[in-house]
């Protein structure tokens, strides 16, 4: 899983920070940020599963990383400490319909961030990884008594190795488009 986290704090001391890094980390997310020492740049990584960002006192850039979370379609949580007002030009962005199922906002403490993190991270990142796609696979008897051999040699379903063959191929073809 592969998280962008913007802040308008680019400190690494910033309490706030170092909550959401902490909360990310725990979960095994690899992480892309704008934090001084971590990154410098406002791309979102072609990989990219879910973006996080903090808003401060100044937003700065903000309105920008979640028009390019939105414009690629990944799911954005926007934290906004306790208090906070969410500003207009986001507001605006999140009267679309479509839009609102993308971005979650939340209100948070240091306290109330790691859950709400964890939360977000379950239904909209590793939720939308499941399995909600049915497909009819039709096969002669050859075909499905190799599945079947196979499935029982391997201790799998016969659709948990359809699927895997499926990864395998589709990490081979990721491989060769990177080379």
């Amino acid at each position: 899983m592969h998280i962008y986290f913007y802040t308008t704090n680019s400190s690494i001391e910033y309490p706030l920070n170092i909550a959401v890094m902490s909360s990310l980390q725990k979960m095994g997310a690899a992480m892309y940020s704008n934090i001084e020492g971590l990154s410098n740049a406002l791309e979102l990584p072609k990989d990219l599963d879910g973006v996080v960002a903090l808003a401060g006192n100044v937003e700065k850039d903000l309105s920008y990383v979640v028009a390019l979370g939105v414009a690629r379609s990944k799911p954005l949580l926007l934290l906004f400490p306790k208090g906070m007002t969410v500003p207009e030009d986001i507001a605006k962005l999140c009267e679309s319909s479509e839009v609102k199922k993308l971005i979650t906002i939340e209100y948070v403490t240091a306290r109330t961030m790691p859950k709400k993190i964890q939360h977000f991270v379950e239904r909209q990142v590793i939720a939308a990884d499941s399995f909600v796609i049915k497909f009819t696979l039709r096969l002669n008897n050859k075909l499905d008594r190799f599945l079947d051999r196979k499935s029982k040699t391997l201790h799998m379903s016969k659709a948990d190795f359809v699927r895997k063959l499926f990864e395998e191929c589709q990490g081979r073809e990721v491989l060769r488009r990177n080379v």
